[in-house]
């Protein structure tokens, strides 16, 4: 599997003390292959920072809109028709006389010129990820955080010099899909240390919410983790956030699932996030007073029901059966357990409480059930190659710890570990000697505990 992660990321954790193209030579010599070097650097001119003051529907088409936008020094109008724009939003704007990509084809580019537009002028472009140059996305506008300055050149927002490492990890190698993987690998090969850094949220738990985790299914889930979150602000991520996933080509969606996504690509563990009240609850018949009460809301992993569908992410419905594994809440389906969330408990811009999942599925039950459902994902390509029961723990810390800086949220229950069995690190016994004879050079015991360890 080809995977692309950002060089600058890398050197966060692991100083290699080379370019970018020797890292690649060197790297691919002792371990996975570096295909290429990507380099990214800004080259827009005229396209700067705007906010959006007013959006009016178009007097002749009803897919267009007319967008007010303030420059810093000017107000323009603006055609688009986009559907994600709203009042107060920061977006890319192409000044007349500015070079984009043409979304159609990225090899072409074009002028932005001043137009008129089914008999409105338009004074410019508001622009996609695609037409940027910075991702494939061209379904809407790319929407900046609200805090960007207003009338600035766009380079000094989105600093885009990077070199971009497209690797070919092999598949007996899940442990090399991620940047903290990768770290640990370089320094092998490089002889450096990794730089380990302790994800450390604050798990004061200033108002209670209950739920409760239920795993039918052990062998098929051996680790689930979730915890609640409150007081979220959904919006867009940081512009070092973005980037970083789009260096992955992962394309941004809001502050929440970027952090799901982030993780994944920082410690190859895939997570998901759900919005806590549209969790069905379970109504409990209380035949002494005659009333229905409800118990706390539930997450259940359980194998699916004959019959039973999910609207998954992608927009499709999905029909389960007993061989598919789901996170179920108290009444029907949730998610594709390893492959993908449901649509009716996904996060939008009006979620306030969440709830943070970090699991370990079994390999083959992932495997079998993303191909007879014909539904992929970056989660499934991780979770069918086996991943330690260990990765959930760390993962989720900073998930909740990235939710607490970016998204203002706080926690509000514990972290519900629910495991199988107790872990127990796996011992390798070798002879050191005969792994001299093959390597023929002499190994100083010292020398493997470095290796071994990565430190």
């Amino acid at each position: 599997m080809n995977i692309s992660l950002s060089y600058n990321w890398l050197k966060e954790y692991i100083k290699p003390g080379v370019s970018a193209e020797e890292f690649a030579r060197r790297f691919s010599l002792c371990s996975q292959t570096i295909d290429r070097v990507i380099k990214t650097k800004a080259g827009w001119k005229n396209i700067i920072t705007a906010k959006i003051l007013e959006i009016a529907p178009h007097p002749n088409a009803d897919k267009l809109q007319l967008a007010t936008v303030d420059t810093g020094k000017e107000k323009l109008e603006i055609v688009c028709g986009a559907q994600n724009i709203s009042v107060g939003q920061i977006v890319p704007l192409a000044l007349v006389g500015a070079e984009v990509i043409n979304p159609e084809n990225a090899e072409e580019g074009w002028t932005v010129k001043k137009a008129k537009i089914r008999g409105v002028e338009s004074c410019g472009m508001m622009c996609s990820q695609r037409e940027l140059g910075i991702g494939e996305d061209h379904t809407g506008i790319f929407i900046l955080p609200v805090e960007t300055a207003v009338g600035v050149p766009l380079e000094k927002v989105l600093p885009a010099q990077d070199e971009i490492l497209e690797i070919e990890v092999t598949s007996n190698r899940p442990d090399c899909m991620s940047v903290i993987g990768l770290a640990r690998e370089a320094a092998a090969v490089f002889g450096k240390k990794v730089k380990a850094v302790m994800p450390s949220p604050n798990l004061k738990i200033d108002k209670q919410i209950e739920i409760n985790i239920k795993v039918e299914e052990p062998k098929l889930c051996p680790r689930y983790q979730g915890a609640v979150m409150t007081d979220v602000k959904v919006g867009p991520s940081p512009v070092w956030m973005q980037q970083r996933l789009l260096a992955a080509g992962i394309r941004p969606i809001n502050n929440l699932v970027d952090i799901t996504n982030y993780v994944m690509l920082e410690y190859g563990q895939p997570m998901h996030v759900f919005d806590y009240d549209k969790l069905a609850l379970k109504t409990r018949k209380d035949t002494d007073i005659n009333t229905d009460r409800h118990e706390p809301k539930m997450i259940i992993v359980r194998k699916a029901k004959k019959g039973e569908t999910i609207l998954a992410l992608d927009g499709n419905t999905y029909e389960l059966g007993p061989e598919n594994l789901v996170i179920a809440d108290a009444k029907a389906p949730i998610a594709v357990a390893g492959v993908m969330g449901g649509e009716l408990s996904a996060a939008t811009a009006k979620t306030k409480t969440i709830v943070f999942e970090a699991a370990c599925f079994e390999p083959v039950q992932v495997r079998k059930t993303a191909r007879a459902l014909n539904l992929f994902s970056e989660s499934s390509n991780l979770f069918e190659k086996g991943l330690s029961v260990e990765s959930p723990v760390l993962a989720m810390m900073r998930a909740i710890e990235l939710c607490e800086k970016i998204a203002g949220g706080s926690v509000a229950s514990e972290i519900i570990d629910v495991a199988a069995k107790k872990f127990k690190p796996i011992e390798i016994d070798f002879d050191l000697r005969q792994v001299e004879r093959y390597l023929g050079i002499k190994i100083p015991a010292t020398k493997v505990k470095k290796i071994l360890t990565g430190l």
